[in-house]
């Protein structure tokens, strides 16, 4: 579920702070890890998206959070192969056949 707060105490040089969700709540811990692209800079009072996880201490976290208004690609569900990667494939294949071959040849025409 996503949630939405207002950075605060953020620390650039450690790059932890806290989230306060719109919704009344605990204070939410955040650091610069728990982006999916880093923002460029980041202030107290910026509006975050965030999914919350509980970590080992069993408190809050954000994770997998973004400023508002930032832009990025999702990450893609399934990659395509390379399309050199894929010629190689095919030449290393025909390769592979036209030795067995040649060796099936010479096998019947030399030693039979």
């Amino acid at each position: 579920m996503l949630h939405q707060g207002k950075l605060q105490d953020w620390d650039p040089i450690q790059g932890t702070g806290f989230l306060q969700q719109e919704k009344a709540g605990p204070l939410i811990r955040i650091c610069s890890c728990s982006f999916r692209k880093k923002p460029n800079q980041l202030k107290d009072g910026d509006q975050i998206f965030f999914q919350m996880e509980v970590d080992l201490q069993g408190k809050p976290i954000a994770v997998l959070a973004y400023k508002a208004g930032q832009c990025f690609a999702p990450d893609p569900a399934f990659k395509r192969p390379l399309l050199s990667s894929l010629l190689f494939q095919q030449l290393l294949s025909v390769l592979v056949t036209m030795s067995i071959l040649a060796w099936l040849g010479y096998q019947f025409f030399f030693l039979a």
